[in-house]
């Protein structure tokens, strides 16, 4: 038996958590819109008004993009790339 060792190319990294905000922006999608919404048509006033808006959305898209979701994201691509070479080799 030999073994293969699995590493992520920085690319494939970069689409992983490219898909991931994608996913945190869908999950945290309210959030983002009533942020949207209080800042439009306002300058730097937009700021101090819509804070709460603001820590609403950052709150929810933290918990779609922390470091443990990351662990997963990367998790499951060196799982997807072992796969794919086991094939490979025909085992």
């Amino acid at each position: 038996m030999t073994y293969q060792l699995v590493t992520l190319l920085n690319e494939e990294e970069e689409y992983a958590f490219r898909d991931m905000k994608v996913e945190a922006r869908k999950k945290c999608d309210r959030n983002v819109f009533e942020f949207a919404q209080c800042t439009r048509d306002k300058t730097f006033s937009g700021f101090v008004i819509c804070r709460p808006f603001l820590n609403a959305m950052n709150e929810c898209l933290s918990q779609y993009t922390g470091e443990d979701v990351r662990d997963r994201y990367r998790s499951e691509l060196y799982a997807k790339k072992e796969r794919k070479i086991k094939d490979s080799q025909g085992e």
